[in-house]
């Protein structure tokens, strides 16, 4: 059985290679199609579009590889089957149970590095792509824009800090601005609150203006003073449903900072189960498909049982999308939002595993 095993690995990692690298070059075909835009509106050079797309591969992998499992565990029964080796196997005292387990074994290994790649490798390749994006394809200067809380960063002559980033009613809570003359600090400006208006107009709260060249002096107070910042809008404008750009580290903290203020953290709650969902997806569709693929029959319909694989993992997918955005919107909660579907889609391929393992 042995040799089987590793014969049957073999297989299923062959087919996983050929079809995750198929799809990943139809995917980047297109997004350096669709990118080709910008050799008319920036005058960005082709090599660099190419360049920016290839960068993305990291992720497009991470995207695509449960789709390319699921693809490639029907490839692999269906090529058992056809070769009769499903039946030597059987008549040898193989039980499906046992090859279950061993496409588990390897997806849960694939789980735990999808799990690490989307943590503590994605981010860091988004940043650089990021950078490059600015940089290369639509040519200005890249600011940093990944952080949500606590982060400072340079404007002109000014360094501004901002303790949190409120997405959901696009505001900021403590912001302060420092203005430098020469090599020192000489006014500090600090607002409570600073609320997004729109056509990059912002409204500050509690608005404090101080003299500190000697001795800290209070120059004038507004209850509300209005700003035009382009800058301000462009971390405003970041969307917190980007999981390619933050880690769980990130994300623990964000929920606990809006927490502490009051503030409502379901949508990034949202996104960090949606990191432990996606990869969690391999172990659900292995054994969801796995009963769907074993056939033994003197007549096989491959395509009748590749079309009904496809179909239960489009299924899957789409009730999955369905669940995610209603959580998105807060009808249901970000737990039930991301799993409900994985708990519901394993027990039912465990209960036809079972059954169809009774049927031999």
């Amino acid at each position: 059985m042995k040799k089987f095993n590793k014969y049957l690995i073999k297989s299923y990692l062959n087919s996983l290679v050929a079809i995750l690298i198929f799809i990943l070059i139809i995917y980047t075909f297109f997004q350096v199609v669709q990118h080709t835009k910008y050799i008319s509106r920036y005058n960005t050079p082709f090599l660099n579009i190419l360049i920016y797309d290839l960068m993305k591969i990291p992720y497009s992998i991470y995207q695509v590889f449960p789709v390319a499992t699921s693809a490639a565990i029907v490839v692999t029964m269906l090529k058992l089957i056809k070769n009769n080796e499903l039946i030597a196997y059987l008549s040898f005292g193989g039980r499906l149970r046992q090859i279950a387990v061993l496409f588990l074994s390897v997806n849960f290994l694939f789980f735990l590095i999808l799990l690490y790649y989307s943590d503590a490798i994605n981010p860091k390749i988004e940043k650089i792509r990021a950078k490059y994006k600015d940089e290369k394809i639509f040519f200005q200067k890249h600011t940093e824009k990944l952080t949500v809380t606590d982060f400072y960063f340079k404007d002109k002559e000014s360094i501004i800090s901002i303790d949190l980033i409120n997405f959901d009613k696009k505001e900021f809570d403590g912001v302060t601005i420092y203005e430098k003359d020469k090599d020192t600090i000489s006014i500090v400006k600090r607002a409570k609150k600073a609320k997004y208006l729109g056509n990059n107009i912002w409204e500050f709260q509690d608005f404090k203006i101080f003299d500190v060249k000697k001795i800290p002096t209070l120059l004038k107070i507004y209850d509300k003073y209005k700003l035009k910042s382009k800058i301000l809008t462009k971390f405003i404008k970041i969307k917190p449903d980007e999981p390619k750009k933050l880690s769980f580290k990130e994300l623990s903290r964000v929920i606990k900072v809006y927490e502490s203020k009051g503030l409502s953290a379901e949508s990034f709650r949202l996104i960090y189960y949606n990191k432990i969902a996606v990869p969690l997806i391999l172990i659900v569709l292995t054994i969801l498909l796995l009963p769907l693929t074993i056939t033994i029959s003197r007549s096989y319909q491959y395509i009748k049982v590749a079309a009904k694989s496809l179909s239960v993992t489009i299924i899957f997918w789409v009730s999955y999308s369905v669940f995610y955005s209603l959580g998105k919107n807060g009808v249901i909660n970000p737990f039930l939002a991301n799993f409900s579907l994985h708990i519901l889609f394993f027990i039912f391929g465990m209960i036809i595993l079972l059954s169809k393992e009774r049927g031999f």
